[in-house]
């Protein structure tokens, strides 16, 4: 039996190869999209869901076309959350339509360069002593100087829900477990369905699955591609309110703390801790992590009644593409292998533009005309990964 012929077939369901799936159906490309899992799991569902603008790399100059590149993903968010351009993402759920950034008690002085920078950005407006603050920064210090930034916070799942049913190829689940490129172009897939082993040829494969692209690019390259920055990240449960935003540091153009908030599957109100406190807590434990956690939410927010929150570690990997001494890249990561693009978003927010870029790449090699034949229910038979998938597992302290 003839195997199905494909223009495209995207590997692992994220917000990156739901956007890419999207996109490439746009443009009249032939597509399946093939998930393991659950469409969202691992690294979307552990993102705090924040469509960074750019705003905090201009505390560092050296990565500002990091910024500008989020500032050209951020106009495609913009259109595709009115339903004007792109997917329509009218109905995802925010949790978050601004975001802040705020100095520590006593600091200002040393973030004065800091100060300045963000005071020449678009979309960031300070929020004067005499100004009506939110709830969190009504008894904050006077020392503690605001600014409102414009940048929004998604429910991860809401968006990959939003995004899979747009309009594009049938998403199916399944596990692609051998890659053979073909002599005269493309690469056929055998792929675990439900129903069983199928053969699918493919004119090329985008490989957006995180840390499983690095299984998959072992059929096209032996090169060392991708690496992983993990994450020792910290859950409070029973939070006072809601927070958005980032502690600044005076050290470094990382921030003190980065705050989401979310509810629990029993409703109760949660905080996500990340920032540097989630970067230096690597190597710590689950307690030393937490104590720390303590110290940075008492130097950050110590004017907020916090005993009564309990505090769980999570850990995630980062699965990136391989950047020099293993910095994070300052933008998103899109390898060639022959017919097959290989491609890393970096951040949540760089999807669009991602997508965009795998898309010029295609119509340079690919000629339309697939016999797509593989049908498939985008939430029956694939589900979206819950918001905490990892709740049942967080020991709380």
């Amino acid at each position: 039996m003839t195997a199905p012929t494909i223009d495209c077939v995207i590997v692992g369901g994220g917000v990156t190869g739901l956007w890419t799936r999207w996109a490439l159906s746009h443009a009249g490309y032939d597509v399946l999209l093939v998930e393991r899992d659950a469409l969202g799991a691992v690294q979307t569902t552990a993102s705090q869901g924040i469509l960074h603008r750019g705003v905090k790399y201009a505390l560092s100059p050296a990565a500002a076309e990091a910024g500008r590149i989020l500032e050209a993903a951020r106009r495609a968010w913009q259109l595709a959350l009115r339903g004007e351009s792109g997917p329509d993402l009218r109905s995802v759920e925010r949790t978050a339509t601004c975001m802040h950034l705020w100095t520590r008690p006593g600091l200002m002085g040393a973030l004065t360069g800091t100060a300045a920078s963000l005071a020449m950005k678009s979309g960031v407006r300070r929020i004067e002593a005499d100004e009506a603050r939110p709830v969190a920064f009504t008894s904050a210090p006077r020392g503690v100087s605001l600014w409102e930034v414009e940048e929004e916070a998604l429910v991860p799942s809401s968006l990959v829900r939003t995004l899979a049913a747009q309009p594009g190829g049938p998403i199916r689940k399944g596990e692609v477990h051998a890659a053979t490129p073909r002599h005269g172009g493309g690469v056929t897939l055998s792929i675990r369905f439900a129903e069983g082993e199928k053969q699918v040829d493919a004119r090329t494969v985008i490989m957006a699955a995180g840390e499983g692209n690095e299984s998959l690019v072992q059929a096209f390259s032996d090169a060392r591609l991708m690496q992983r920055r993990p994450l020792h990240m910290v859950v409070g449960r029973g939070a006072p309110c809601d927070v958005s935003g980032h502690c600044l540091n005076e050290l470094s153009d990382k921030p003190r703390l980065t705050v989401t908030t979310l509810r629990g599957p029993d409703g109760v109100r949660c905080w996500s801790l990340g920032g540097d406190l989630a970067e230096s807590g690597v190597d710590r434990s689950h307690d030393e992590q937490i104590k720390a956690a303590r110290r940075v939410l008492n130097e950050c927010l110590g004017w907020l009644d916090l005993a009564a929150m309990q505090l769980g570690t999570i850990r995630v990997n980062r699965a990136e593409g391989l950047s020099p001494g293993g910095k994070r890249p300052d933008s998103f990561v899109l390898r060639e292998l022959g017919d097959a693009l290989v491609i890393w978003p970096t951040k949540m927010a760089l999807a669009p533009v991602l997508a965009e870029a795998v898309v010029e790449r295609v119509r340079a090699r690919v000629l339309m005309g697939g016999s797509l034949s593989l049908k498939g229910s985008t939430t029956d038979e694939c589900p979206i990964a819950s918001d905490l998938p990892w709740w049942g597992g967080v020991r709380w302290s």
